[in-house]
């Protein structure tokens, strides 16, 4: 999916070989990687040492974060194409909500159920799954 997006962006000749290409799944990788970009700069921005409370309530206003969920991130890491958490966060977890829609979840056992009409981006043991009401959007 990125060399088809590199080849759109940068090789314009190129584009009628994509005529085919489904638009849904172009806009979902975007929505994707526009996600998974902006949790980035929010861990980034919370780390920082030089963030002023006024930048953290401007922060919070604009996106919907609580800053206060950075006290309880779960103990977890990447290791060999794993999510592995130590044995006190093996549960659920909640790390944050972005614009009041998508909800960030540290699930390494998959037991989230999703009940609202919200988005869930779930860190499983395997994947990065995202979810809503109806089905698995992302696996």
């Amino acid at each position: 999916m990125i060399e088809k997006i590199n080849d759109i962006l940068f090789h314009p000749s190129r584009l009628n070989q994509f005529h085919s290409t489904n638009i849904f799944k172009v806009l979902l990788f975007l929505l994707i990687l526009t996600i998974f970009s902006l949790c980035v700069q929010i861990i980034d921005i919370i780390k920082s040492p030089g963030l002023t409370i006024a930048d953290r309530d401007v922060v919070e206003i604009n996106t919907g974060f609580d800053f206060d969920n950075a006290y309880n991130l779960p103990n977890c890491s990447i290791v060999n194409n794993q999510y592995t958490c130590k044995e006190d966060s093996m549960d659920k977890k909640e790390i944050g909500t972005f614009f009041g829609v998508v909800k960030l979840i540290s699930d390494i056992n998959e037991e989230t159920k999703t009940t609202d009409l919200n988005y869930y981006i779930l860190l499983t043991k395997d994947s990065v799954k995202i979810k809503n009401q109806f089905r698995t959007l992302y696996n």
